[in-house]
């Protein structure tokens, strides 16, 4: 709803700038109400983030005070294009909101009654063009906004920008606003799907126990083709209290066989890179894996620094690792004389940022390209040295296992 709430202000900002700059935003007029119950909760959401903030109990809590009825409007007002916006005339046929039985727009439940019936008569029927006379929007004001409201749209996602970590996650005007479903036990991709509507999000996790919802990172940094992927990096560790980790000296890539495509989050072959999803599909090459080294390459070309990986990228990756395993310590049992691989996933955005996806217990093995082959021969071998015999110290071969935490040596 908070992300819905940021991009209805995105959008609202950039067509109140085209339309001072005399663009074709001209004919637009905004919806006040939902744009202030946007103020309401971005300022909700700053508090949230703001460590120094101490809730005044005089101001209330604007964004509790929404009704299911405000979430509705706000939430589809998100989802309108700019032509809609704008009173552009579309055809009716292709106006049709996405909805799902038992589940409002906005997120809540639909409890029976007149306004179910209601619900379900209208659903999957065509709109009229006219969004202003669509019932999520009954009774609400439409025009120009007060510089005032304005002004205080724009502090309030400037100062998100500065709060919030994953802001680049949110995608601004020109996101969608698309999370990621996913079992919480499940490997292999399985039951892992896309998704840009609350009802949709909500009726996944009701339908199946166990769900994980993370925000979609929709502008990927896009390689070989326009394919979107990710990095699978090996870490082990010895122990968990003192923490003692290695990270394996070289990492490889998974790939997507299709290109990246927003407008189509059905193809899982688009957005998926487990190799399970996609080594039955008609575009796969080379066992739909890349290597560190071709990666490195890439990285290169599109930076101009040969040492990009290791003076930039590498040290990101040892970061995440180590937060993460920090971060989870102390939910993890402490086992003498044994050890856990595991491997991160994580992905890399367009402006060359690191994100984790997630972290697999006993990722998968599989030799299927001859780089690939090498590299899983070599760190199996250096694993039951390292692990069951003890031998840390490098052996002066690369790749290698390196460690990269040792809080018995602190």
């Amino acid at each position: 709803r908070r992300s819905a709430a940021l991009r209805a202000a995105a959008a609202h900002l950039h067509l109140e700038r085209r339309a001072a700059e005399g663009f074709s935003a001209q004919k637009y007029a905004c919806n006040l109400d939902v744009l202030q119950h946007v103020r309401l909760v971005l300022r909700r959401w700053c508090w949230d983030l703001d460590a120094a903030h101490l809730d005044d109990e005089a101001a209330g809590d604007g964004e509790a005070a929404l009704s299911e009825d405000a979430w509705d409007a706000l939430v589809t007002y998100s989802d309108l294009t700019q032509a809609q916006l704008c009173g552009d005339t579309i055809e009716e046929d292709l106006v049709r909101p996405p909805r799902r039985r038992h589940y409002r727009p906005g997120g809540g439940a639909l409890d029976g009654g007149a306004r179910a019936a209601e619900w379900h008569e209208g659903q999957g029927e065509a709109r009229p063009s006219d969004v202003r006379s669509w019932p999520e929007f009954a009774g609400q004001r439409w025009g120009r906004p007060a510089s005032r409201l304005n002004e205080a749209l724009e502090g309030a996602m400037a100062q998100l920008e500065a709060l919030f970590p994953q802001w680049p996650l949110q995608g601004g005007r020109v996101g969608r606003n698309i999370w990621i479903v996913k079992p919480g036990t499940n490997s292999k991709g399985s039951g892992v799907e896309c998704v840009n509507s609350l009802p949709d999000m909500l009726h996944s996790g009701d339908a199946m126990p166990n769900r994980l919802a993370q925000k979609y990172i929709e502008r990927p940094l896009l390689l070989f083709s326009g394919r979107k992927f990710d990095i699978r990096q090996w870490i082990l560790v010895r122990s968990v209290a003192p923490l003692r980790v290695f990270m394996f000296s070289e990492c490889y890539l998974r790939l997507c066989n299709g290109a990246y495509d927003l407008g189509d989050l059905r193809d899982r072959e688009k957005h998926i890179s487990n190799w399970q999803v996609n080594r039955h599909g008609r575009n796969v090459v080379d066992g739909a894996v890349v290597s560190l080294q071709d990666f490195q390459g890439e990285l290169h070309d599109l930076t101009g620094n040969a040492e990009y990986w290791d003076q930039e990228m590498r040290p990101q990756v040892q970061s995440i690792v180590l937060q993460t395993l920090r971060a989870a310590q102390g939910q993890l049992v402490p086992r003498a004389n044994s050890f856990e691989l595991y491997g991160f996933d994580l992905m890399v955005d367009e402006q060359l940022r690191l994100w984790l996806l997630e972290v697999n217990l006993s990722p998968g093995c599989d030799c299927r390209t001859p780089f690939l082959d090498r590299m899983l021969e070599r760190m199996s071998k250096r694993l039951v040295e390292v692990a069951v015999l003890g031998e840390e110290a490098p052996d002066g071969v690369l790749p290698d296992w390196v460690k990269i935490c040792d809080d018995a040596a602190d």
